[in-house]
C-alpha cells in the first residue's frame, strides 16, 4: 500500500520517513487540540472580564 503513497490510518510506519510523518501528524493533532482549548479559555476569560467590569 505504501508504494501507492497511501498509509493506513492506524497502520504502523515501516520506513523512517513514514515514522516521522506519523509523529508529525500526531504532533499537529495535539497542537490543534491545544489551540481549541486556548480559544475556549480565552472566550471564558473574556466573558468573566466583561462580568466584572459592570
Amino acid at each position: 500500500m505504501s508504494r501507492l503513497g497511501v498509509t493506513l490510518v492506524n497502520a504502523k510506519a515501516i520506513t523512517p520517513e513514514q515514522k516521522e510523518i506519523q509523529a508529525l501528524k500526531a504532533l499537529l493533532k495535539q497542537k490543534d487540540r491545544d489551540i481549541e482549548i486556548l480559544k475556549k479559555a480565552s472566550a471564558l476569560l473574556l466573558l468573566d472580564a466583561k462580568d466584572h467590569s459592570r
